[in-house]
C-alpha cells in the first residue's frame, strides 16, 4: 500500500509554473497515476488543496487485470467510482489508460478484450457520446486550454490499443529488462498508423505551450 500512495503522490502534485514568453501568471495541472481501487487514498485532500485548473490521469487508474474476464475489470471501476464521490472531488480531469486499466498487464493490441474496455472506460470517466473516441478504436485525444496565461495543447497518447506485441527474453536467457528483451523489428509499432497520423497533424496547430 505505502509503495503504491508514495508513487502516486509523488506526481500528483506535480505543479507546472509557466512564467516563459506568452504567459504572464501561473497554470497549476496535477498529475497522477497508480490509483488502486482496493486502497485508501487520502492524497485527494492535498490534491484538492492546490485548486488544479485540469488533473491528468496517466493511466493504472484503477487496478482490474481481467485474465480473460471483463466484469473484473467493471467491478473496478464500479469501486474507484464510489471513492471519487467520497473525495468530493470538485475539478475536471483528463485520463488514458496504461496496461491495468487497459486489462492486461503488460498489454497491447494482442488484448483480446480491447474494445470492451475501452467502453468502460469512456463510461468511468462521462465521456460525452459526441466524442470522437466513441467512434475510433484507441483513446488518444487532444485538448486545449484556452487561459490568460495562453494556449495549452494536451496530448493524450494510447500507447495500449495499438502496441505490437512485446519480445519475451526465452526462460534460461537473462536480461535486464526482466521478461523481456530489447526489440529491433522496424515493422512493430507503439501508436500504430493511425495514430500517428493524427499526432502529426495535431503537431502542426499553434500552442503556446504543448503537454
Amino acid at each position: 500500500m505505502n509503495r503504491i500512495l508514495k508513487h502516486f503522490s509523488a506526481i500528483s502534485l506535480t505543479i507546472l509554473l509557466f512564467l516563459g514568453q506568452g504567459f504572464s501568471g501561473e497554470l497549476v495541472i496535477g498529475f497522477g497515476s497508480c490509483l488502486h481501487q482496493d486502497l485508501p487514498q487520502p492524497i485527494w485532500k492535498d490534491i484538492k488543496a492546490q485548486n488544479p485548473e485540469v488533473f491528468i490521469m496517466l493511466g493504472d487508474n484503477v487496478y482490474g487485470d481481467t485474465y480473460g474476464n471483463i466484469q473484473k475489470l467493471e467491478r473496478a471501476y464500479q469501486k474507484q467510482d464510489w471513492a471519487f464521490k467520497k473525495a468530493r472531488l470538485n475539478f475536471p480531469f483528463l485520463a488514458i489508460w496504461d496496461d491495468h486499466d487497459y486489462g492486461k498487464n503488460d498489454g497491447g493490441v494482442e488484448y483480446s478484450l480491447k474494445d470492451e474496455s475501452q467502453k468502460l472506460f469512456l463510461k468511468f470517466w462521462d465521456i460525452p457520446e459526441a466524442d470522437r473516441r466513441h467512434r475510433n478504436r484507441g483513446l488518444y485525444f487532444e485538448e486545449i486550454i484556452h487561459s490568460k496565461e495562453g494556449t495549452v495543447q494536451i496530448l493524450m497518447l494510447d500507447t495500449r490499443y495499438f502496441r505490437s506485441p512485446l519480445k519475451r527474453t526465452p526462460i534460461l536467457k537473462k536480461s535486464s529488462l526482466g521478461r523481456y528483451e530489447p526489440d529491433y523489428d522496424t515493422a512493430k509499432t507503439m501508436l500504430g498508423q493511425n495514430q500517428w497520423k493524427w499526432l502529426t497533424m495535431a503537431l502542426k496547430r499553434e500552442a503556446d505551450l504543448r503537454i
